[in-house]
């Protein structure tokens, strides 16, 4: 099993994923996490120091959406945005 390092935000809480109405306001860079291997948000992660590849994820009821597998100076992003997220972060190890 890989080796899984969760980073788990409460999206309302953070204010990094809220919604205006129908308008969905995510994460600018300068809201992003602070994280193991770099800096992760609702819909990506930047891997800036790690030698192995991670990847970000997204989960909103059951259903969960994953980025790209990213390597060193490599980002990870998901290609879905989702509406009612209730957790994300990075997969390490993958």
């Amino acid at each position: 099993m890989k080796n899984r390092i969760l980073a788990l935000g409460l999206t309302a809480g953070l204010g990094v994923f809220g919604s205006i109405g129908s308008t969905i306001v995510t994460a600018s860079d300068a809201e992003a996490l602070s994280g193991i291997c770099g800096q992760y948000s609702t819909f990506s992660a930047t891997n800036s120091s790690c030698d192995y590849r991670i990847m970000s994820f997204s989960t909103a009821g059951k259903s969960t959406v994953y980025g790209n597998a990213a390597g060193k100076g490599k980002k990870s992003t998901q290609m879905t945005c989702m509406a009612g997220i209730t957790n994300y972060g990075v997969l390490h190890r993958v």
